[in-house]
């Protein structure tokens, strides 16, 4: 064989050899930053369920109650759930195939991730509360880590990967999710607090009683009590725990006054309705004619006032000139209001404390008579409106 053509077959072989021996190194950097990215966008995912679970945990917790749950649909295939809480406001979970998990023990729920307890420094688990440090989600070396403690120190995520939701049951009260880890989140339903009156709209006469029903909304455990004006009386009956009967007696004699029912419930929401009673005046006893003989006779000797105070009128039958004086500095005398059978009006002022007395004493020349007023405690219960709770 000729120099020339050895020389040729060498050169052959050094192409073929360098041909075999070529890698793609440039396909081989794309396929891990793939695998980076991939790793990266899984824990920004992890981050937004963990984010969604801290919320549906701490909504229960706090029995904040759903305003509105709807699913969400992506090409006609629910992929996830908006729910709007009247508190904490729109918390939105995706059921997608997810490493975190939520698990529960003794009315507790803690951490869970590829199928473990998350624990802390100390080997305890991580519990879920309103005030829960939210995992954070790391790639360190090509892993995906997961950290419990703000981000002082990571460990793996693990390989278990489940679909976060298990279960999510729906009725007219409430939504139970029912999660990958086992635990069980129970949310309430939103039902504005509203107490109806039935029977309210009626003439009611001098010591008469009336029977007026009423039915609960929005609240299961709630109590209705009645605020009435003076010499007025009420006696509430449950029947059910949502529905009863308020009787209301009006005093003899009658005059116009407000009569005030309310509703509280376990979770301090209150709404109070005034009753829309029409007076009949026209059942008042008439007042004795005054005798001849000198007369100074109040036709009630006692009163009992609210703690909120207000005007009390007192009749007299007298056909003397007579003075006015009182024993206490919360009640004042403002002058009768009427000739010989005269209406006395006192004015007693609120009462912020306990029950207290005042006494009246009634005297012309050598007769005197008097009268006495109880004015309750202050009542513990705030008044409010239903346009002032919302």
């Amino acid at each position: 064989m000729n120099k020339r053509l050895a020389y040729l077959f060498v050169c052959l072989a050094a192409v073929l050899l360098s041909a075999v021996a070529c890698v793609d190194y440039g396909a081989q950097i794309d396929d891990l930053q793939q695998q980076l990215d991939n790793l990266r966008q899984q824990g920004k995912d992890l981050g937004a369920d963990a984010e969604a679970l801290a919320a549906l945990v701490s909504a229960a917790q706090q029995n904040d109650e759903l305003v509105s749950f709807d699913p969400i649909a992506e090409d006609g295939i629910a992929v996830g759930f908006k729910a709007v809480f009247k508190n904490a406001g729109e918390v939105t979970v995706y059921n997608r195939n997810s490493n975190i998990q939520v698990g529960q023990m003794n009315g507790k729920y803690y951490w869970m991730a590829g199928g473990q307890w998350l624990t802390d420094s100390e080997g305890n688990k991580v519990e879920i509360t309103s005030k829960t440090v939210i995992p954070q989600f790391v790639v360190t070396d090509g892993v995906l880590t997961i950290s419990v403690d703000g981000g002082k120190s990571f460990k793996p995520v693990g390989n278990v990967d489940k679909c976060l939701i298990t279960s999510v049951e729906e009725d007219a009260t409430k939504v139970v999710f029912t999660l990958s880890g086992g635990a069980v989140v129970i949310l309430h339903k939103y039902k504005a607090l509203k107490l109806t009156l039935e029977g309210d709209q009626t003439t009611i006469g001098a010591g008469e009683t009336i029977a007026v029903s009423y039915e609960i909304e929005g609240a299961e455990n709630a109590t209705v009590q009645v605020l009435c004006g003076t010499g007025w009386s009420a006696a509430v009956t449950a029947v059910t725990p949502t529905s009863g009967t308020i009787e209301i007696t009006a005093p003899t004699p009658i005059a116009q006054d407000k009569v005030i029912a309310f509703v509280a419930d376990d979770k301090g929401r209150m709404v109070a309705v005034e009753m829309r009673l029409t007076i009949d005046e026209s059942t008042n006893p008439e007042p004795p004619e005054p005798p001849e003989d000198p007369v100074l006779q109040p036709v009630t000797t006692a009163y009992t006032i609210q703690a909120a105070g207000g005007e009390v009128i007192a009749p007299l039958l007298t056909n003397l000139e007579y003075e006015v004086t009182i024993d206490a500095e919360w009640l004042h005398y403002q002058g009768s209001k009427a000739v010989r059978t005269d209406n006395l009006s006192f004015f007693a002022d609120p009462n912020t404390g306990d029950e207290r007395t005042a006494t009246a004493t009634i005297t012309s020349g050598i007769y005197s008579t008097s009268i006495t007023f109880l004015q309750e405690a202050v009542d513990r219960y705030l008044f409010v409106s239903e346009e002032d709770l919302y």
